[in-house]
């Protein structure tokens, strides 16, 4: 959520904050850009992931691979880029998140394509939120760690080779994986011992338990086995660590860097499983504590994705990002480098692969 202008410090432009929109953060790094060949994922139009290509559109990259699960969609959003820049490439790639399977097919047409000889930045933009009944992906995952998390951690992986042939040629940091995250963070931890959403929390260890104030935020009070901002909260966590592993495990072998961005509260389809009566108090109850909130247009929403992605002075410590700058609030499991590792091997047991760099 968008509370104005953060108190942490700015890595290049300290009158970054809230209200900047994404073409102004492209505008101060437009060599980071041209000729660069960058795929977000979610990269449909209304969202973020559309205003994250058009501002990155104008700084004339050399292709803007765009992954989603609608052709037309997708259609969309390249017709949009066009318009702001009619000499960027676009390339369209069918990916469902949810589907281990589209994850693989998706990879394999990303590694065999002559037109992608590398990437250098992997914008892992997607996501799901509060789903209101517990639903499971085609292997049988919670639907929002499936997608939001699992379904970004095969996909990488897979394509890591084409990401890492962009770093040889290029300074440390330079190659990066962004990870959209969020203040949901703050709803709880990865649920290890039951990710699934099948217990009582009572049957949970105590340091997997939501937060009680989340919990009186969103009026939840009974102890269901599925509360739909938990898992999600375990998805946004899981994406931040998921940083952390990359960065323990290839930033010295291979100088790409990865960082996870809350990009704040923004007007999207993102909300659309959400009761409305329930989504306005909250961000009822939001304005009151922050006095500075507001609902970002997507313009703002993508802001911070571009600072992380693109600023030369990002280093492996600055790992999380909120209205441009590097925050300090999300809390110490997110980014716990044993948490990270125990994850990693989680998910690799639940796409049936390791990986090691």
């Amino acid at each position: 959520m968008a509370e104005g202008k953060s108190t942490a410090a700015a890595n290049t432009n300290n009158g970054w904050d809230a209200h900047t929109p994404g073409q102004t953060v492209v505008e101060a790094f437009p060599e980071q850009v041209k000729d660069k060949i960058i795929l977000i994922t979610g990269a449909n139009p209304g969202g973020i992931g559309l205003a994250t290509a058009t501002s990155l559109a104008t700084a004339s990259p050399k292709l803007l691979i765009l992954a989603g699960r609608g052709q037309a969609r997708l259609a969309e959003t390249a017709e949009k880029v066009k318009k702001v820049n009619p000499n960027v490439a676009c390339k369209q790639l069918m990916l469902d998140l949810s589907s281990q399977e589209s994850c693989r097919n998706a990879a394999r047409e990303v590694m065999e394509a002559s037109d992608i000889p590398h990437i250098d930045i992997l914008i892992n933009n997607a996501g799901v939120m509060n789903l209101p009944e517990r639903t499971l992906s085609p292997e049988g995952i919670e639907m929002q760690f499936a997608t939001n998390h699992i379904g970004h951690f095969l996909f990488t992986n897979l394509i890591f080779p084409k990401i890492a042939a962009a770093a040889k040629t290029a300074k440390p940091g330079a190659t990066r994986i962004i990870n959209l995250t969020s203040r949901a963070v703050v709803y709880g931890p990865v649920r290890f011992s039951d990710y699934n959403f099948t217990k009582q929390e009572k049957d949970l260890p105590e340091s997997e338990h939501m937060s009680k104030g989340v919990r009186a935020m969103w009026n939840v009070h009974e102890d269901l086995p599925y509360i739909p901002q938990a898992a999600y909260g375990q998805s946004k966590t899981a994406n931040v660590l998921f940083s952390v592993s990359l960065n323990k495990k290839v930033f010295d072998k291979t100088g790409v860097l990865s960082l996870a961005v809350h990009p704040g509260g923004v007007t999207t389809e993102l909300a659309r499983h959400m009761d409305p009566k329930i989504l306005e108090s909250v961000l009822e109850g939001a304005k009151k504590a922050m006095p500075n909130f507001f609902m970002k247009d997507i313009e703002q929403g993508c802001s911070t994705t571009l600072a992380a992605a693109l600023d030369p002075k990002n280093t492996t410590e600055d790992i999380f990002w909120e209205d441009c700058h590097v925050a300090k609030w999300n809390p110490a499991y997110s980014t716990d480098p044993e948490k990270a590792e125990q994850l990693w091997k989680l998910s690799e047991q639940l796409v049936g692969q390791e990986f090691s760099y």
